[in-house]
Order: structure tokens, then sequence, then C-alpha cells
């Protein structure tokens, strides 16, 4: 039987606003997302269990691309004994930015830890989002606010995906508004 989904009936702007009324549920093979129905309306106290439709993230080629040459990078390639990233890191962190990034979000600079992690990094001035991927898929996610005092510093959590996905479309708008041609660093 095939799911039951409204949320293909949704725009990807309202789908991308809903994102805090969505679980992540799943295995290592398929990924799930309940949606809770609203207080109203003809699903009202129920919920509906969908496959995810695809990223709103415009970036999200670039961001595997870059994910597969960092996965790709040969030993040593630093000099001081750096691998590449992991595929858990690669995974973990491109599931963790197709939850938090819609269209609106500046795209992150990507570089490998040397010990098989990547960070994904977006900077505006004092203002700063990091996401740290270990090697073993464990993300840690760092973020400050436009005046530099800490505003994320913990592992990631729905609470802290919550948090992130604030930030990170927060700081977007500033870039976006500040320099609407940032797309050209990413050559695009």
């Amino acid at each position: 039987m095939t799911p039951i989904s409204y949320a293909s009936a949704m725009s990807p702007r309202d789908r991308t606003s809903h994102l805090d009324d969505v679980d992540r549920v799943g295995t290592s093979n398929a990924v799930w997302f309940v949606f809770h129905s609203a207080e109203e309306g003809p699903h009202a106290g129920s919920s509906i269990l969908t496959q995810p439709s695809p990223s709103p993230f415009e970036a999200i080629q670039y961001v595997r691309n870059r994910l597969g040459e960092l996965s790709r990078l040969p030993n040593d390639w630093d000099g001081n004994g750096g691998v590449g990233a992991s595929d858990r890191a690669h995974r973990s962190l491109l599931l963790a930015l197709q939850a938090i990034c819609d269209r609106r979000t500046v795209f992150p600079f990507l570089a490998p830890t040397g010990d098989g992690g990547v960070i994904a990094e977006w900077r505006a001035s004092a203002e700063r989002v990091e996401i740290e991927c270990e090697a073993d898929g464990t993300l840690h996610v760092y973020a400050t606010t436009e005046r530099g005092s800490v505003r994320i510093d913990d592992v990631w959590s729905d609470d802290v995906r919550r948090k992130t996905r604030r930030a990170l479309l927060e700081l977007s708008a500033r870039v976006s508004r500040e320099n609407p041609a940032w797309r050209r660093l990413f050559g695009r």
C-alpha cells in the first residue's frame, strides 16, 4: 500500500514552512517522514507517513559533488596523513543539510577535517553556522549571532536541528540582502 501524502499536494514553500511539524523516522535503507496534522480540518488529530519529496535545497547537486570530491581525496592529501571524507560522514552530512536547507539557503563551504570528517560552514562577518560531521557520522553544530556571541554549541538533535535551521535562514536572508550575487562564489 502506498502511503497517503498531503505533503505532495503542498507547494515546496509550504512543505518547507511546515518542517518543524515533521518527524523523520526510518532505517538505514529508507527514510520516512511523519506529518502531524493541524488541530483543524479533515485530518485533525492524525499523522501521515510518507517518503520525502526531492530536496528543495537548490544547491544539493553542488553539495553532492563536493562531498564526492572530499570522499575521493587520496591518503595523505594534506601531507599530514589526512584521509578523505568517510562514507558515513558523507551520508550523515547530506541528510542533515537536506533537513535544514531550502531554496533560500546560501550554499555552504565544505572542507575535509583530515580524519574522515567534513565541515559545512556559512559565514557573514561575525555570524556563522558550522556543522562538523565526524568520520563516524556524529554531527556537532556551532553557531554565533551577528554580534559573535554563541547561539548554538551542541550535538545534533531535533531541537538543535530546529535552532540550526532558524540560524541558517536568518544568516542566508542577511547574505541575500547584502550580496544578491552570492551564487557567483560557487560558479553559478
